[in-house]
Order: C-alpha cells, then sequence, then structure tokens
C-alpha cells in the first residue's frame, strides 16, 4: 500500500483475500470456488451469501442435510473462515399441514427456523407466496415516494418524474418476473404506488379529482406503459 508516496511494509498473506483490491472480489471467488464439492446438497451463493437445500422426505434427507452443514464447518476451518451462525436461518417451505420437525446446527449452535426470508432481494415466505414480499416493498416504495413529494415540492414535473423512475419503480420492479402478483389486493397495493406518484408529478392532490384522469393525464404526456 502506498500513501502520500510512503510504502507500507511487505506482508506475507497466508489465507484470506485482501480488502479493497481490484482483484478482491475475483479471489474471494476463486478462495470459496470449491464449497459445493464437499456437500451432497445444492448449493447456490452469490458473494458471501450461501444457500445450502435440499429435498426433505424423510429423516434420513434431514441428517443428510445437518451432515453437510458440519461438512461445511469443516470447510471453513480449512481455509481459516467461519460462518456467523447467528445470521444463518433455516426455513422450510412446504403447505403440508404436518411436516418433519429438527434443530439444525453449526458447531454445536442451534440455527433460528423462520418462516420468511430475504434472498437477494426478494422476501420468501414458507408458503411461497408473495403477499408479505409486495407489503415490504409497497411499504419502502410509498416511504420514498412521500420523501420525495416533501423535498421536490416545487421541482419541474420532468424531475419528479425520473427521480419516481430511479427510486421508486426500479424497487417495485425489481425481480417481478418472479413474484409476479396474482391476488387483487397485492395488484392494488403495487397500482396505488403509481397513482401518488401521478399525482405528485402532476401536482393534483385533490379529493374531487379522479385517480385515473390525473394517471392517464400523466401517462399521456409520459408515453410509459403502467406497472
Amino acid at each position: 500500500m502506498v500513501v502520500d508516496g510512503v510504502s507500507s511494509t511487505q506482508v506475507k498473506v497466508e489465507s484470506g483475500v485482501p480488502q479493497g483490491t481490484v482483484l478482491g472480489l475475483m479471489l474471494f471467488l476463486l478462495h470459496i470456488n470449491d464449497l459445493p464439492d464437499c456437500v451432497s446438497s445444492r448449493v447456490r451463493w452469490f458473494a458471501d451469501d450461501c444457500l445450502l437445500y435440499r429435498p426433505i422426505y424423510e429423516t434420513s434427507d434431514q441428517h443428510a442435510l445437518q451432515k453437510d452443514l458440519d461438512l461445511l464447518a469443516v470447510w471453513c476451518d480449512s481455509w481459516c473462515m467461519s460462518f456467523n451462525a447467528a445470521k444463518c436461518e433455516v426455513k422450510r417451505i412446504s403447505r403440508k399441514k404436518t411436516i418433519l420437525q429438527k434443530i439444525y446446527t453449526i458447531k454445536g449452535q442451534a440455527l433460528q427456523e423462520v418462516n420468511k426470508a430475504r434472498y437477494l432481494g426478494v422476501v420468501i415466505s414458507n408458503d411461497v407466496q408473495w403477499s408479505t414480499h409486495v407489503s415490504t416493498i409497497t411499504k419502502k416504495a410509498n416511504s420514498t415516494l412521500g420523501f420525495l413529494r416533501r423535498n421536490l415540492k416545487n421541482a419541474p414535473p420532468k424531475l419528479k418524474e425520473i427521480a419516481y423512475f430511479s427510486l421508486v419503480r426500479s424497487v417495485v420492479e425489481y425481480s417481478a418476473t418472479v413474484w409476479d402478483p396474482h391476488l387483487c389486493k397485492d395488484r392494488d397495493a403495487l397500482e396505488m404506488i403509481q397513482r401518488r406518484a401521478a399525482r405528485n408529478v402532476k401536482n393534483d392532490h385533490r379529493q374531487t379529482s379522479s385517480n385515473s384522469d390525473v394517471e392517464r393525464s400523466w401517462l399521456g404526456i409520459t408515453g410509459r406503459p403502467q406497472m
């Protein structure tokens, strides 16, 4: 490392990946590249997020999954790494009324079981319904819309529109091909965001004006499709 023309002393790096370097991400991927080879369950990972899963039909499948968790702990010790068990969770995806129960552990520490979990920005529920995810993103979108309305009150309509598509709609549409809702209540919640955005862009907050008329007026100017 060089700071103000002064170089630091050399240090031999025997394990791990140096942070803040151009090759850091590539080196990290190479560092963990053999992780799936040590387990029989399926593995999905992105950066430092690791997802281990397998179908559970009988108790032998549960024991196999626990064995893979133990093998992951051994892998971590071999490569001078560690899993933060406090941040690891167990989620069962099933619509059966009764399912096999088991407490899974990493290095003797029990993992917390949850009914929903966020994976790559998408909230997945144990029944594979998307109402929880829709509720999460609409809450965030409405909060951002309120922020934009307060801080861009006197801004030109074009600027308000750009802010909406950049900061709100990009969040709402993220991975929509996966969770595209089929329930009316979820669709209504998403449509309400665009109605609020239309009133904000057109600066029309009158109770006597129609949501549809305001939205059509805005979309007629922008030529953008509805959500």
